[in-house]
């Protein structure tokens, strides 16, 4: 499972995870488990420093009218405002950039998934994303 392979890589960190067994998506299942696994790696390595203490992840999942609303929750930080604007835009400069990729393989995958994405920094943050069921 996506939450056990990307768990590994912080142990001390508590993941908890909120999926109902029979909940079902139609959809590229390869793609949407490269969306949520950056989506959880992102949660554990930049919203949870294993040294922040009590940090922790959730993954929720649940059906809703157009498909499947997946979250992934962290109580770190947030998103830096930068790292937005350039997904909101689009395009990177040589001066004007992102830090890594993890970001853009959600956004991407997103788009391709044919899905509503939301990052929510208000307290901590939220990676909201609306799978349609094809």
């Amino acid at each position: 499972m996506i939450v056990d392979e990307t768990r590994a890589s912080a142990p001390s960190i508590p993941v908890t995870v909120n999926v109902d067994p029979s909940l079902t998506l139609r959809t590229d299942r390869e793609l949407l488990s490269i969306v949520l696994k950056n989506a959880l790696d992102n949660a554990i390595v930049h919203g949870c420093p294993e040294d922040a203490g009590q940090a922790s992840v959730q993954v929720r999942a649940e059906a809703v009218a157009s498909g499947v609303r997946f979250e992934v929750i962290d109580d770190g930080p947030g998103i830096p405002d930068p790292e937005l604007a350039v997904l909101e835009r689009g395009t990177e400069t040589a001066t004007d950039h992102g830090t890594g990729l993890g970001l853009w393989l959600i956004t991407w995958g997103a788009s391709w998934l044919d899905a509503d994405l939301e990052f929510d920094i208000e307290n901590g943050t939220t990676v909201r994303l609306v799978v349609p069921d094809q």
